[in-house]
Protein backbone atom coordinates (compact mmCIF):
# COMPACT_ATOMS: atom_id res chain seq x y z
CA UNK A 1 0.00 0.00 0.00
CA UNK A 2 1.17 3.52 -0.64
CA UNK A 3 -1.33 5.47 0.88
CA UNK A 4 -1.71 5.71 4.80
CA UNK A 5 -4.48 4.14 6.26
CA UNK A 6 -7.81 5.78 7.02
CA UNK A 7 -9.08 3.41 9.52
CA UNK A 8 -8.61 6.00 12.64
CA UNK A 9 -10.48 8.53 11.07
CA UNK A 10 -13.45 6.35 9.85
CA UNK A 11 -13.72 5.15 13.03
CA UNK A 12 -14.26 7.87 14.96
CA UNK A 13 -16.52 9.26 11.99
CA UNK A 14 -18.56 5.57 12.67
CA UNK A 15 -18.20 6.13 16.63
CA UNK A 16 -19.62 9.93 16.37
CA UNK A 17 -22.28 8.51 13.99
CA UNK A 18 -23.41 6.60 16.88
CA UNK A 19 -23.59 9.27 19.27
CA UNK A 20 -25.52 11.47 16.61
CA UNK A 21 -28.03 8.93 16.40
CA UNK A 22 -28.73 9.33 20.02
CA UNK A 23 -29.45 13.18 19.36
CA UNK A 24 -30.53 13.60 15.86
CA UNK A 25 -32.28 10.39 15.55
CA UNK A 26 -30.59 9.67 12.42
CA UNK A 27 -29.81 12.60 10.54
CA UNK A 28 -26.21 13.12 12.53
CA UNK A 29 -25.50 9.71 11.32
CA UNK A 30 -26.51 10.04 7.87
CA UNK A 31 -24.29 12.62 7.93
CA UNK A 32 -21.06 11.43 9.88
CA UNK A 33 -21.24 8.19 7.64
CA UNK A 34 -21.61 10.29 4.67
CA UNK A 35 -18.28 11.48 5.89
CA UNK A 36 -17.03 8.21 5.83
CA UNK A 37 -17.62 7.33 2.93
CA UNK A 38 -15.95 10.32 1.44
CA UNK A 39 -12.62 9.41 3.11
CA UNK A 40 -12.67 6.02 2.02
CA UNK A 41 -13.41 7.64 -1.68
CA UNK A 42 -11.10 9.93 -1.42
CA UNK A 43 -7.95 7.00 -0.41
CA UNK A 44 -9.05 4.51 -3.00
CA UNK A 45 -8.63 7.66 -5.48
CA UNK A 46 -5.12 8.64 -3.91
CA UNK A 47 -4.07 4.58 -4.19
CA UNK A 48 -5.23 4.36 -7.62
CA UNK A 49 -3.11 7.66 -8.64
CA UNK A 50 -0.26 6.18 -6.29
CA UNK A 51 0.04 2.58 -7.67
CA UNK A 52 -0.74 4.18 -11.22
CA UNK A 53 2.11 6.91 -10.81
CA UNK A 54 4.37 3.86 -9.39
CA UNK A 55 3.65 1.37 -12.26
CA UNK A 56 4.64 4.46 -14.71
CA UNK A 57 8.09 5.00 -12.70
CA UNK A 58 9.46 1.16 -12.93
CA UNK A 59 7.84 0.84 -16.27
CA UNK A 60 10.80 3.92 -17.35
CA UNK A 61 12.97 1.67 -15.52
CA UNK A 62 12.84 -0.53 -17.80
CA UNK A 63 12.28 1.61 -20.50
CA UNK A 64 15.91 3.69 -20.07
CA UNK A 65 17.45 -0.19 -19.31
CA UNK A 66 16.27 -1.37 -23.20
CA UNK A 67 17.02 2.14 -24.84
CA UNK A 68 19.31 3.66 -22.91
CA UNK A 69 17.12 7.33 -23.56
CA UNK A 70 17.40 9.94 -20.49
CA UNK A 71 13.75 11.15 -21.29
CA UNK A 72 12.79 7.99 -19.09
CA UNK A 73 15.51 9.08 -16.87
CA UNK A 74 13.66 12.70 -16.58
CA UNK A 75 10.18 11.12 -16.00
CA UNK A 76 11.40 9.40 -13.11
CA UNK A 77 13.07 12.24 -11.54
CA UNK A 78 10.00 14.82 -12.23
CA UNK A 79 7.05 12.09 -11.67
CA UNK A 80 8.84 11.19 -8.04
CA UNK A 81 9.28 14.81 -6.92
CA UNK A 82 5.82 15.92 -7.96
CA UNK A 83 4.78 12.56 -5.91
CA UNK A 84 6.98 13.93 -2.63
CA UNK A 85 5.81 17.41 -2.86
CA UNK A 86 1.97 17.06 -3.63
CA UNK A 87 0.69 13.70 -1.71
CA UNK A 88 1.05 14.05 1.88
CA UNK A 89 -0.44 10.69 3.23
CA UNK A 90 2.32 8.51 1.46
CA UNK A 91 3.47 6.00 3.93
CA UNK A 92 7.26 5.67 4.51
CA UNK A 93 8.19 2.50 1.98
CA UNK A 94 6.55 4.92 -0.64
CA UNK A 95 8.46 7.63 0.56
CA UNK A 96 11.56 5.07 0.73
CA UNK A 97 10.40 3.42 -3.06
CA UNK A 98 10.27 6.92 -4.45
CA UNK A 99 14.09 7.90 -2.68
CA UNK A 100 15.04 4.47 -4.24
CA UNK A 101 13.96 5.16 -7.89
CA UNK A 102 15.81 8.81 -7.82
CA UNK A 103 18.74 7.34 -6.55
CA UNK A 104 18.68 5.48 -9.61
CA UNK A 105 18.54 8.36 -11.88
CA UNK A 106 21.20 9.87 -9.80
CA UNK A 107 23.55 7.17 -10.85
CA UNK A 108 22.32 6.55 -14.08
CA UNK A 109 23.05 10.17 -14.86
CA UNK A 110 26.42 10.32 -12.99
CA UNK A 111 27.48 7.32 -14.96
Amino acid sequence: MYIVSVAPIVTALMVIAALLYVITHGWGTLIALVCALVVLWGRWVLQRQASKDFADMRMSVQGFKATGKDKYLEFIKLRGEQMLRDNKALTSSAKAEIGRLLDYVERKRGA
